[in-house]
C-alpha cells in the first residue's frame, strides 16, 4: 500500500505542478501542429484521453470557479493571515521550510516545519506590523493552492482552443511558432503577475485594520496534505467600513 508521504510528494511533484502538466500538454498540441495531417486520426484518439486527464486534474479551479462568488469575506481576511504568517515564518527559520495551510471563517490552519506556537505569535505579529506600513506584496504566493487552480484551469483552457484551432486552419510554421510562443507568454502573465493579481482580488481581502490571535491549539490532520504538527489559529479581526 502506498503511504501518505509517497502519494503526497507524487500529487505535489507530478498532479498539481502547474508547470508540468503545462509542459506535458504545450509539447502536444505543438507536435500536432508541426506533424502531418495524416496523423490527425491518432492525435484524435489521444486527444480526448488527455483531456479528461486534464479536466480530472483541474477539479479544484472548476470547484473554484463555482463558489468564487460565495468566498466568505472572513475566509478571504483569514486567507491573508494565512499567507503572511507562512511568509515570516520561512523567513524567520531561514531555511527551506515545508510550511501550509487553510483559511477559515474563524481563523487557520497551519501545518508542516513549524517549531513552537511562540513561532506563529511571533510571525503573526511581523505580518501584522508589515500590513500596517501599507505592504501586502509578501502575502501573494504563486504555491496557493487556489492560485494554482486558477492557472492550471486557464492554461487548460487556452491551450485546448489552440489545438481546436491548428485542427481547422493551416498555419506556417513562423505563425504556428508565433503561435505557440505567445501562449507561453500568456502561460508566463498568469504564472506571476496576472496570477497574483486574481489571488489578490478574488481569494483575499484586505479590507481589516486590526487582527489578533484568540487561540492557537494543537488538531488532528484532515485529508492527505497536512502534515504535523498541525495547528488551528483562531483570530478576530477589525474590519474597515
Amino acid at each position: 500500500m502506498i503511504s501518505k508521504k509517497i502519494l503526497v510528494k507524487f500529487l505535489f511533484k507530478y498532479v498539481y505542478n502547474p508547470d508540468l502538466s503545462f509542459l506535458i500538454y504545450f509539447l502536444f498540441v505543438a507536435l500536432f501542429a508541426f506533424s502531418d495531417r495524416n496523423m490527425l486520426l491518432l492525435y484524435g484518439l489521444i486527444f480526448p484521453w488527455l483531456l479528461l486527464l486534464a479536466i480530472f486534474i483541474n477539479i479544484p479551479f472548476v470547484s473554484l470557479l463555482f463558489r468564487v462568488k460565495n468566498i466568505e469575506e472572513e475566509v478571504k481576511v483569514n486567507h491573508v493571515l494565512e499567507h503572511g504568517t507562512i511568509y515570516f515564518l520561512k523567513k524567520y527559520y531561514k531555511k527551506r521550510t515545508r510550511i501550509g495551510g487553510m483559511a477559515f471563517p474563524n481563523g487557520f490552519r497551519i501545518y508542516g516545519d513549524i517549531k513552537t506556537i511562540e513561532d506563529i505569535k511571533r510571525a503573526f505579529s511581523q505580518l501584522l506590523s508589515y500590513l500596517n506600513e501599507g505592504e501586502n506584496a509578501l502575502v501573494l504566493s504563486k504555491f496557493c493552492g487556489s492560485n494554482i487552480a486558477i492557472l492550471q484551469g486557464f492554461a487548460v483552457i487556452i491551450l485546448t482552443l489552440t489545438f481546436i484551432i491548428f485542427i481547422f486552419v493551416e498555419f506556417t510554421p513562423l505563425q504556428i511558432k508565433t503561435i505557440l510562443l505567445s501562449n507561453m507568454i500568456i502561460y508566463l502573465l498568469l504564472r506571476f503577475p496576472v496570477g497574483g493579481y486574481f489571488q489578490k482580488k478574488i481569494t483575499m481581502s484586505f479590507n481589516f485594520k486590526d487582527a489578533e490571535i484568540v487561540t492557537i491549539k494543537k488538531v488532528s490532520p484532515i485529508g492527505y496534505f497536512e502534515k504535523n504538527p498541525i495547528y488551528l489559529v483562531e483570530t478576530r479581526v477589525r474590519y474597515v467600513e
